[in-house]
C-alpha cells in the first residue's frame, strides 16, 4: 500500500514531544531491560545516488557496534521507499542491487512506512539511520522516527530539513553573521533562469562570460550533481542538466572559492556540548589534460574521488596551514553546530579563502575570528550523516583523538541514549580493555607494494586489519609495504616496509599512508602535532568524551611510525611467533617472491606456498598446469604469449605479430589481452581490430596508469594498467558469455533480474579454503558488469560492481553449479593452493563444466568482497571476522 510522504516545509499535526517521549520511555525501559543490551536498528538504502555508500556506512556500524551488550539489527529502504528487514549477511553485498531483486518476494518486506516505524518503535532502543543525500539528510526520515516515537541517531527533522538545503542553510549561515561564498538559488526550469543569473552576476560585479561558478543541486548530497562552470551559458545549462537527469529542481550557485584549501570538520556532539576534531585539508591534484571538457573533472570533489581510490585527491589532517587557522575552523564548527541546533555528530565542510579573496559576506563580530591573517574560514555544506566506509574522515579524524572505530561509534551510541532517555548497559562506553588480557596471539598485517592493485591491497589490508583487532586473544599490527620507484632493482629483503600507529593507517592510498608517515616522523612536526593532538584530547573529555586518547593507553601521544626492511620485518615476525597476514595483491605478494623469502626464514604467513604462488601468478603456465584435465570437465582457453617488442605500435607497421594473425590463431573474431603475470583485472581489455591492438601496446610502452574509459572499438570503463609495464603480452580468445542485467522495475521502487544473449557460458567467480589438497569450493558468484571485461573497482569496491551469490535458477541450473564446485575443487588442489584462494571461470549453465580464466592467490579481502557473500552462504555462515581468523589459523596448522 503506498504510503503519504512528508512534504517539506509542511507542518502536520503531530503528537507531542513529552508525550511521545514518556511512551518511547516506557517501552525502552521493558525492551533494554529483557537481556541488558542496546537494540539498534540500522537504516541504509535509500533514494538516493548515494545508497550504495550507505550501504557500506551501515556495514561499518555493524562491523564496531555489534557486541555482547550492542545488538544490530539491519534495515534496507529501497529507491521506492519500501521498508524491509535484511540479515547481517546481505550487510556485505557490495551494492543494494546484489539483493535488491530478491527482496520482493524475501517476506521481509513491511506494508508501509506507518508498519515499518511502528515496528521499529516496539522493537528497537535506538535507531541509526545510515541514509545519506535526500530522505536521509533532510528531516524525511527523521520525521517518520519522531511521528512514531523512535528514538534516533542524529539531527532533528525540522533541523535537518534547515541544514540540508543548500539555498536555506547558505541564507540561514550569512543571516548568523558567518562569512559565506557569495551565491544565489535559481530554479532549474524557469524561463526566467537565465536572466535572474544575469542580474547576480552583474550585482556581484562578475562576468557574465568568465566567471568561475559551482553549480549545486539544493537538495542532495555534498558529492552529488555538482559542476564548475565558466560564465552565464554554463551555468544555465548546468542547471537545466540538474533537471533532466533528475537530480533536483532547484539549485545553488556560488562563486568558484579559487585560490582556497577545501577542509572538513567532524563535530562530535558530548553530554556536556560539541566538540571538533582535528579538521582535514582536501588536495586535488591536478590531472594532465588537453582539453577544456574536463575542467569539471579536475577541479571539484566529486562522488568518484570521494568515495574511490583516486590519485588525484590527497588529504591532510590536520590542514597544512597555520594554527591560528585551524583553532578558527574548529571554534567555528562548533558554534556553527550549535546555531544550526544539530545534534549527535556532524560534517562540516567549507574552505580557507585567501585574505584578499572578494566575493565572500563580512563576519559579524562575535564571529569576526574567521577572518584570520592567513585566510578566511567559511562553510558550505552541512552533512547530518557523516559517511562511515572505514576509512571515511569520520574515523580518520576521530582516530587523530585517540579513538578506535569502535570507541566513536559507542560514544555517539552512547550520547544518543542518554538524550533519548534509554537505559544502558554498563559497559556501552568503556568496553573491557582488550590490551590487558592474556598472552596473545600476534598477527602482522602487510599490504600495500607497487602494482596497479595497491590501493585495493591497502583497502584489503585495513579490513582485515580491523577485523581481527576485534578478537581478544589476537595482536593485530598492520604494516605498509611502500611503493617505491626503484623496486625492480631492489632486492625483496631491502624492501622498505612501515610499522603504523592506527591513525596512519586510515588513508585512501598507499600514497597518503606514506605520505603520513614521513610527516609524522617529521622533527618539524611532531612537537606541534602532538600538542595539537593532546588540545583536541582534552577537549573531547572536557565535553565528556571519556574514550578520546583510549588508544594510546598509557602513552599521552601515538606511537610513531616505523621504518624497516623486509627482511627486518620477516624477522620481527619470527622472533614473535607471529603469523603473517599477507593482503598484498600482484607483484611480489604474489608471485611467489614474498612467499619465498618468508619460508626461507620460517615465517608463518597466510595463503599458498611460493611454488603455487608462482604457479598461478603465470596466467599461461596456470592454463598449462590444468591440460588433461578436459575429461573432467575442466577447460584452459587457448593462450598465446607475445614479447611486447614484437607487437605493432602504429597502423601498418610490419611485425611479427598482427590482430589479424592473434584472432587466426586464438580461433575468435575478437580477443582479450591482459599481462602474462599481474594481478586479476589489471590491464584486462577486449580488442576487436587492429586499432584497438595499436592503442593497447602504445599504453603499456608509456607506462601509462589507466586506459579512458571507450578508447576502444568495445565499450568499456577505465582500465587500469600494469605498473612496471610488462615486457610480454597474453591473449586468449574474447569468450562471449551470457550477460546477467538488473533492471529497475518502472514505478515498482525495485530491482529485477534479467538474462541477455543465447550463449550457455557465464562468468563466475569462485572462493576456496582450507589446506592443500583439501581445498573446498564455496558457493560460486555471477558478476554482472557495466562493460565487457570487469574492472577493479566492480570487483573491490564497495558501492560499485553487483555479485549474484550463488546464481540464480534463471541463470543457471542448480545441477550445474553443484558441478562446477567440484570441479573447482579439483582444479585448486591441481594448483597446489592452500589456505584460501579465489578462481575465475566461464560456467557451462547447464552441465557445470569450467573453462579456466586465472586463479588468484591473494584474492581481495576489501568489506564487501565476494569471498564474503560466499562464505556466509555456508552451512552454518561464516562470518568475515570468523573467516578472516581461519586464515589465520589455516596458516598456524600448516606451516606447523
Amino acid at each position: 500500500m503506498a504510503m503519504a510522504v512528508r512534504v517539506h516545509g509542511a507542518s502536520p499535526a503531530r503528537v507531542p514531544w513529552s508525550h511521545r517521549a514518556q511512551k518511547a520511555k516506557r517501552r525502552l525501559v521493558k525492551v533494554s531491560g529483557i537481556d541488558g543490551r542496546v537494540h539498534v536498528g540500522v537504516l541504509c538504502g535509500g533514494p538516493s545516488p548515494e545508497r550504495g555508500i550507505s550501504l557500506n556506512s551501515a556495514r561499518s556500524a555493524l562491523d564496531h557496534l555489534q557486541g555482547r551488550d550492542v545488538v544490530v539489527h539491519p534495515y534496507y529502504v529501497d529507491a521506492g521507499l519500501n521498508a524491509y528487514r535484511i540479515s547481517h549477511a546481505q550487510m556485505y553485498c557490495n551494492t543494494p542491487s546484489d539483493f535488491d531483486f530478491k527482496l520482493q518476494d524475501s517476506g521481509q518486506r513491511f506494508k508501509d512506512l506507518h508498519e515499518f516505524a511502528k515496528h521499529l518503535q516496539e522493537e528497537m532502543d535506538v535507531v541509526l539511520p545510515a541514509l545519506h543525500g535526500v530522505w536521509g539528510e533532510d528531516g524525511g526520515v527523521q520525521g517518520l522516527l519522531e511521528d512514531a516515537g523512535v528514538p534516533f541517531i542524529g539531527t532533528g527533522a525540522a533541523e535537518a530539513e534547515a541544514a540540508f538545503d543548500k539555498v536555506r542553510s547558505s541564507t540561514t549561515m550569512r543571516e548568523l553573521g558567518y562569512p559565506v561564498l557569495e551565491s544565489t538559488g535559481c530554479s532549474c526550469s524557469s524561463s526566467d533562469t537565465e536572466m535572474e543569473l544575469e542580474r547576480w552576476l552583474s550585482s556581484r560585479d562578475l562576468c557574465r562570460t568568465t566567471a568561475k561558478l559551482v553549480v549545486k543541486p539544493a537538495r542532495a548530497g555534498s558529492s552529488v550533481g555538482v559542476s564548475v562552470v565558466n560564465g552565464l551559458k554554463e551555468a544555465v545549462q548546468a542547471c537545466r542538466d540538474l533537471e533532466e537527469r533528475g537530480i533536483g529542481k532547484e539549485a545553488l550557485v556560488e562563486v568558484y572559492a579559487q585560490g582556497g584549501i577545501e577542509f572538513t570538520a567532524i563535530v562530535l556532539e558530548g553530554p556536556h556540548g560539541p566538540v571538533a576534531l582535528i579538521p582535514t585539508e582536501v588536495e586535488l591534484v591536478d590531472a594532465a589534460v588537453d582539453d577544456s571538457s574536463s575542467l569539471e573533472e579536475d577541479m571539484i570533489f566529486n562522488y568518484r574521488r570521494k568515495y574511490l581510490p583516486s590519485d588525484q585527491v590527497r588529504y591532510h589532517t590536520p590542514p597544512r596551514v597555520p594554527q591560528d587557522i585551524v583553532k578558527a575552523i574548529r571554534v567555528g564548527a562548533i558554534s556553527l553546530f550549535r546555531d544550526m541546533k544539530l545534534k549527535d555528530f556532524a560534517r562540516i565542510d567549507g574552505w580557507i579563502l585567501q585574505p584578499s579573496f572578494k566575493h565572500v559576506t563580512s563576519p559579524s563580530p562575535d564571529k569576526h575570528y574567521l577572518k584570520t591573517p592567513g585566510g578566511i574560514v567559511t562553510f558550505t555544506d552541512i552533512n547530518l550523516m557523516s559517511g562511515m566506509e572505514q576509512t571515511s574522515f569520520l574515523f580518520q579524524q576521530a582516530a587523530e583523538a585517540g579513538f578506535s572505530h569502535t570507541d566513536v561509534l559507542r560514544e555517539v551510541l552512547s550520547h544518543s541514549c542518554i538524550r533519548s532517555g534509554v537505559p544502558l548497559p554498563e559497559h556501552l562506553v568503556h568496553a573491557p580493555d582488550q590490551t590487558k588480557s592474556q598472552t596473545k596471539r600476534k598477527v602482522f598485517v602487510i599490504f600495500g607494494g607497487n602494482t596497479s592493485e595497491r590501493q585495493v591491497s591497502l583497502m584489503s589490508g585495513t579490513n582485515i586489519w580491523l577485523k581481527l583487532r576485534s578478537f581478544v586473544d589476537l595482536q593485530v599490527t598492520p604494516f605498509l609495504l611502500a611503493s617505491i620507484d626503484c623496486a625492480e632493482s631492489l632486492p625483496v629483503h631491502e624492501y622498505p616496509v612501515y610499522e603504523l600507529p592506527y591513525a596512519n593507517v586510515l588513508r585512501h592510498t598507499v600514497e597518503e599512508v606514506l605520505e603520513s608517515c614521513h610527516t609524522s616522523l617529521s622533527q618539524s612536526n611532531v612537537e606541534q602535532l602532538q600538542a595539537l593532538r593532546e588540545f583536541v584530547v582534552n577537549d573531547c573529555q572536557a565535553v565528556g568524551l571519556s574514550n578520546a586518547g583510549r588508544l594510546w593507553d598509557p602513552l599521552s601521544h601515538p606511537p610513531l611510525p616505523k621504518c624497516i626492511n623486509m627482511l627486518e620485518f620477516a624477522h620481527m615476525a619470527k622472533s614473535n611467533g607471529a603469523v603473517v597476514f599477507n593482503a598484498i595483491h600482484g607483484g611480489v605478494g604474489e608471485n611467489g617472491v614474498l612467499q619465498g623469502l618468508f619460508e626461507a626464514e620460517g615465517v608463518f604467513f597466510t595463503g599458498s606456498g611460493s611454488s603455487a604462488s608462482a604457479l598461478c601468478m603465470d596466467k599461461a603456465l596456470t592454463g598449462d598446469c590444468i591440460q588433461g584435465m578436459e575429461q573432467l570437465g575442466i577447460f584452459s582457453a587457448k593462450k598465446r604469449t607475445v614479447l611486447l617488442e614484437e607487437l605493432p605500435t602504429h597502423m601498418n607497421k610490419t611485425t611479427p605479430w598482427t590482430f589479424a594473425r592473434l584472432a587466426n590463431e586464438l580461433g575468435s573474431e575478437e580477443i582479450c589481452v591482459k599481462p602474462g603475470s599481474d594481478g586479476c583485472s589489471t590491464g584486462v581489455a577486449r580488442l576487436v581490430c587492429e586499432e584497438d591492438l595499436v592503442k593497447y601496446v602504445c599504453a603499456v610502452q608509456q607506462g601509462l596508469p589507466q586506459i579512458p574509459p571507450n578508447t576502444f572499438q568495445s565499450s568499456h570503463g577505465i582500465v587500469e594498467m600494469p605498473l612496471p609495464p610488462p615486457s610480454a603480452l597474453l591473449f586468449e580468445p574474447f569468450i562471449s558469455s551470457r550477460r546477467v542485467v538488473v533492471r529497475q522495475q518502472q514505478g515498482k521502487g525495485g530491482e529485477q533480474l534479467q538474462c541477455v544473449g543465447d550463449s550457455n557460458w557465464v562468468e563466475i567467480t569462485v572462493g576456496v579454503s582450507g589446506f592443500r589438497g583439501q581445498m573446498h569450493a564455496f558457493n560460486p558468484s555471477v558478476t554482472v558488469a557495466e562493460s565487457a571485461v570487469l574492472s577493479l573497482e566492480e570487483k573491490f569496491q564497495g558501492g560499485t560492481g553487483i555479485n549474484l551469490t550463488p546464481p540464480p535458477s534463471t541463470v543457471a541450473l542448480p545441477a550445474a553449479v553443484s558441478q562446477a564446485k567440484l570441479r573447482v575443487e579439483k582444479v585448486a588442489n591441481q594448483l597446489g593452493i592452500n589456505g584460501f584462494a579465489r578462481i575465475d571461470a566461464f560456467m557451462h549453465i547447464k552441465t557445470g563444466e569450467l573453462i579456466i580464466i586465472e586463479a588468484n592467490t591473494v584474492p581481495g579481502m576489501t568489506p564487501s568482497t565476494v569471498l564474503f557473500h560466499q562464505a556466509l552462504e555456508e552451512t552454518p555462515p561464516i562470518f568475515p571476522r570468523e573467516f578472516f581468523r581461519l586464515v589465520v589459523d589455516y596458516a598456524l596448522e600448516e606451516k606447523a
